[in-house]
């Protein structure tokens, strides 16, 4: 019992050393398109989420992309070569959080077999 009892304070330990280390690389995301939609003249709420901001700005850039303006077309590639890093790295961290939390769950379910 206190074997049991140990290991399973030391997947809570790990649990939560694994969610803040997820929560900071989701955070720097979030950050980068918060920075990205203010530099493109996007108004960005403080209850936005990385989803919300990448629509946005993926809004942004079609309507510059479609523009009669040479410049707003020129700036339309260079921002969606911006987002397209930001949303990768986004795609990136939602899966690392998906794997993370399914060897989670499968440990866990582990720790209740008869």
């Amino acid at each position: 019992l206190k074997a049991a009892k140990a290991a399973s304070q030391q997947t809570q330990q790990a649990q939560k050393t694994d969610d803040s280390s997820a929560s900071s690389s989701e955070s720097e995301v979030l950050s980068e398109a918060k920075s990205l939609a203010v530099s493109m003249g996007i108004s960005v709420s403080s209850t936005d989420t990385v989803d919300d901001i990448l629509s946005a700005i993926s809004s942004k850039i079609q309507q510059l992309s479609s523009s009669s303006n040479q410049s707003d077309r020129q700036l339309a590639q260079t921002y969606q070569a911006q987002y397209e890093a930001i949303a990768k790295e986004y795609q990136t961290v939602q899966t690392s959080q998906d794997s993370m939390y399914s060897a989670k769950f499968s440990k866990t379910v582990g720790y209740f077999k008869p």
